[in-house]
C-alpha cells in the first residue's frame, strides 16, 4: 500500500518467490484486480491455465464463485496475490434493483466485490497491493497490523539500483545520489530513467542535464514507455500515465478533492499550509475528508507539526501535466493566485521593514507577484500603485535599462493601457523597444512582445499605419524564430488580422483570422490564444454582416473567459465590449 511506482508487486513478486523457495509443493495465484471484470477473467484464467480445478464446469455461469469454493476444500497451503486493487469501489459489493424489489439483486449483478470471491480459511493466505489505503484497511477488516505501507527506497538501495543497470562501468556517486534524489527514490522513476540511459547510450549525468532541462523536458521523460518485469502488460509503465490514473480515480471519486488538489499544484511542493485550503471548502469535515482521500492514495505527506503537508514532486509536475490536458490550467492558476493574493497583501506592511541584498530581491519578486495578481483581477488602480513602487526600487538597485527594470517598465504599460492611459502606455513602451533592440537585438523574443504592445498603443491611438508597420514585422520575426503554429505566431497573426478590418483591408483580414482560428483546436478553449483567435474570429463576422455567428461566438468566448480570469480581467472586458459593438451595429441597445 502505497504511491504508483514504489514496487509493491515487486515486492509481492519477491513474497511469491520466498513462500515458493519454503514452501514448493504449495501453490502459488497471482490474479490481477484493476477492476471487478479483470479479477473474474484472472480466476477463469487459473482454470483454464493451471486445470487445478478440474471439477469447475467450463459451463458455469459463476465459475470464479466456484473457484473460492475449491479454495476453501483445498487441504493444502496455497498464496493468493491480488494485485493492483486500488479502487475502493471493488470492495464494495453492488446490488441492483432490475427484476426485484429495492434491496434485492438479480443473479446477473451479485458478487460486485471482489470480497464474495476470496476464500476464507485458515489455511491460505492473500495478499493484496493497492495505492488506497481505503482499500487496505476494508481488505483487512481494519486490523491493522495486516497492513504494509511499502515507503521509498533508502539513498543506499536506490543507488544500487542505478549501478547495477547503469550503462556505464563506474557513474560517479554524487550523480548517483542526485538522480536518486530528483526521481524521489521511486523505484518504478528509477527503472524507466535507467531504461532511457540504456536505450540512449547515456551516461548518469547526460541523463540529469537533460532532465534537468525544463518542466516540459521532465515530463517528456516520465511519460517515456518501457519494458520491465513484474509490471502488469496491460497497464502502461510511464510514471507519468501510473500517476494520471490515480488524479483520474480521485476527479471519479470526488469532485472536491480534485479541486483541492489543484492549488497545490502551483505552490512549493513542500509544507503546504492546510488552513490554505479551508478556503475551498465551507466545512471543516470536508477538508479533513478531502486530506485523508489524497492521504490514503500516498499523493501527500502530513509534517510533524500537523498544520501542514507536502506534495511529491513528480505527483505535483504530473498534476500540471493533468490540469493542461484537461484545459483546466489557466483557471486552476487564477485561482490560486486569488487565494494566495488576500494573504500576500497582509504582508505588504512588513515589506519596508526588510533589509539586505538577498531579503530586497524577494521583497521586489513578492511585490511583483501582488501587482500581477491585481492586474490579473482588473484592480488596476492598486496595480498602478505597486507596479509604480516596483519600477522606481528597480531603478535605484539595477539601473534604468537593465532588463530587470524594463519588465517592471512593461508592467507599468499594461495597467496603463487596460485604464486606457494609452499616451503613458506609449512612451513607455517606445523607450522599452528602443532600449531591448539595443540590448537584446531586433529579433529577441522580449524585444518582439514589447513592440506588440506599442502596436497596441498606436492602434488606440488611431495611428494605425505605424501599428501595421510594426505588426506586420512582429508577425515575420514570429514565424522566422518560432514557426506559423507557435502560439506568440497565431497571436500575432489574430492581431494583424484585427488591424487589417480596421484598415478595411478584407480579404487579407480574412486570411489570417481564418488561418489563426484554425490552430484553435491545438491549444484548447482555455488558452489566450484561442480567446485572441474567437475575438477577431467574431469581428470578422462582424465585418462580413454574419452577425448572429458574431454573437453566438462573443457570448461563448466570454462565458469561458470569466470562468478562467474572472469578470473584470481586460480580456474579459474587451470581449463585452466588442459584444456591446455588436449589439449597437444591429440596434440592440438594451442588450448593449
Amino acid at each position: 500500500m502505497d504511491l504508483a511506482g514504489v514496487g509493491k508487486s515487486h515486492v509481492a513478486i519477491e513474497f511469491a518467490y520466498r513462500f515458493t523457495t519454503e514452501h514448493p509443493e504449495e501453490s502459488v495465484f497471482w490474479v490481477h484486480a484493476s477492476s471487478i471484470d479483470r479479477f473474474k477473467q484472472g480466476y477463469c484464467d487459473l482454470l483454464d491455465a493451471c486445470g487445478v480445478f478440474p471439477e469447475v464446469d467450463n459451463r458455469d455461469s459463476d465459475r470464479p464463485m466456484r473457484v473460492r469454493e475449491c479454495l476453501e476444500k483445498q487441504h493444502h497451503e496455497w498464496l493468493l496475490i491480488t494485485d493492483n486493487a486500488d479502487e475502493a469501489s471493488l470492495l464494495t459489493s453492488e446490488g441492483s434493483i432490475k427484476g426485484g424489489k429495492l434491496g434485492t439483486a438479480t443473479q446477473a449483478h451479485k458478487h460486485q466485490s471482489i470480497l464474495d470471491y476470496l476464500p476464507d480459511c485458515p489455511h491460505g493466505s492473500i495478499i493484496i497491493t493497492t495505492r488506497d489505503r481505503v482499500t487496505g484497511v476494508r481488505f483487512t477488516k481494519s486490523c491493522a497490523q495486516n497492513l504494509i505501507e511499502v515507503v521509498s527506497m533508502t539513498e543506499a538501495e536506490s543507488a544500487s539500483l542505478i549501478k547495477s543497470t547503469a550503462t556505464e562501468q563506474c557513474p560517479e556517486d554524487s550523480e548517483v545520489d542526485e538522480l536518486a534524489e530528483l526521481l524521489e527514490h521511486l523505484p518504478l522513476a528509477i527503472v524507466q530513467a535507467m531504461s532511457f540511459i540504456q536505450e540512449n547510450a547515456l551516461t548518469v549525468g547526460e541523463y540529469i542535464e537533460l532532465y534537468n532541462d525544463s518542466d516540459e523536458t521532465r515530463m517528456d521523460l516520465l511519460c517515456e514507455p518501457f519494458e520491465t518485469l513484474g509490471r502488469d502488460t496491460e497497464v502502461s509503465n510511464a510514471l507519468a500515465t501510473t500517476l494520471m490514473v490515480s488524479i483520474n480515480h480521485i476527479k471519479e471519486r470526488d469532485t472536491k478533492v480534485i479541486g483541492v488538489l489543484s492549488l497545490p499544484a502551483f505552490l512549493d511542493h513542500s509544507h503546504i499550509p492546510k488552513s490554505l485550503l479551508q478556503k475551498q471548502l465551507k466545512k471543516a469535515l470536508d477538508l479533513v475528508k478531502t486530506l485523508g482521500t489524497l492521504k490514503t492514495l500516498s499523493l501527500i505527506t502530513p509534517s510533524r507539526d500537523k498544520d501542514s503537508f507536502s506534495l511529491h514532486r513528480l505527483v505535483q509536475l504530473v498534476l500540471r501535466k493533468w490540469l493542461i490536458i484537461k484545459d483546466d490550467f489557466e483557471e486552476k492558476a487564477i485561482q490560486a493566485m486569488d487565494i494566495l493574493l488576500e494573504r500576500s497583501l497582509s504582508t505588504l506592511r512588513f515589506i519596508p521593514e526588510l533589509h539586505g541584498e538577498g531579503l530586497k530581491k524577494r521583497r521586489l519578486y513578492l511585490q511583483e507577484g501582488i501587482a500581477y495578481c491585481l492586474w490579473s483581477q482588473g484592480r488596476c488602480n492598486e496595480a498602478e500603485e505597486l507596479d509604480i513602487l516596483i519600477l522606481e526600487e528597480k531603478k535605484q538597485y539595477f539601473g534604468r535599462d537593465h532588463p530587470e527594470t524594463l519588465e517592471s517598465m512593461a508592467s507599468l504599460a499594461s495597467t496603463y493601457q487596460n485604464q486606457g492611459r494609452w499616451s503613458e502606455a506609449e512612451a513607455l513602451d517606445m523607450y522599452i523597444v528602443e532600449t531591448r533592440k539595443k540590448l537584446l537585438g531586433p529579433r529577441h523574443n522580449l524585444t518582439l512582445t514589447s513592440m506588440a504592445n506599442l502596436a497596441s498603443a498606436y492602434e488606440y491611438l488611431g495611428r494605425l499605419q505605424e501599428a501595421e508597420t510594426l505588426r506586420v514585422e512582429v508577425l515575420e520575426e514570429r514565424k522566422s524564430n518560432f514557426g506559423e503554429e507557435h502560439d506568440s505566431t497565431i497571436g500575432a497573426m489574430a492581431s494583424l488580422g484585427a488591424l487589417y478590418l480596421d484598415l478595411g483591408k478584407m480579404e487579407s483580414a480574412e486570411v489570417l483570422i481564418r488561418r489563426s482560428w484554425s490552430w484553435r483546436k491545438n491549444y484548447g478553449s482555455g488558452h489566450q490564444v484561442t480567446w485572441l483567435s474567437a475575438g477577431t474570429m467574431a469581428q470578422l463576422y462582424r465585418a462580413q454582416g454574419e452577425f448572429q455567428k458574431a454573437e453566438d461566438l462573443s457570448i461563448e468566448t466570454i462565458r469561458t473567459i470569466e470562468s478562467a480570469l474572472g469578470p473584470n480581467h481586460s480580456l474579459c472586458l474587451q470581449s463585452k465590449s466588442n459584444l456591446a459593438g455588436i449589439y449597437t451595429e444591429i440596434r440592440e441597445w438594451d442588450k448593449a
